[in-house]
């Protein structure tokens, strides 16, 4: 019986392919357009201060330690909240959504 082996530098040798960041970077992009969609709207700071949740999405691509990958974070101080919820507020999970849409599972 034949069993497969990957070779030990896979994720070395695929980041190093031509495209495959960028192709990460507009996945990334995608899933970040997507999780605004579905964020709150309403504002968080006072007037004149007034940055929205969903304003602060960030999408980053590259190799790090060796595997190509791509990032999609919320840079605003009630991410942690907004995402996962609190006692007195539901989970808006807008992050896990998009990722989800993404794969073709969420509505």
């Amino acid at each position: 019986m034949n069993q497969f082996v990957p070779h030990p530098a896979l994720h070395q040798l695929v980041g190093r392919l031509p495209g495959v960041v960028e192709t990460l970077r507009q996945a990334g992009e995608w899933i970040e357009k997507e999780a605004v969609r579905r964020s709150p709207k309403r504002g968080t700071l006072p007037e004149g201060r007034r940055r929205h949740y969903a304003d602060m999405f960030g999408t980053s691509a590259g190799v790090e330690a060796g595997q190509a990958r791509a990032t999609v974070s919320n840079y605003h101080f009630t991410a942690l909240f907004i995402e996962f919820g609190t006692v007195n507020m539901p989970a808006y999970a807008p992050l896990r959504r998009a990722l989800d849409a993404a794969a073709g599972v969420a509505p």
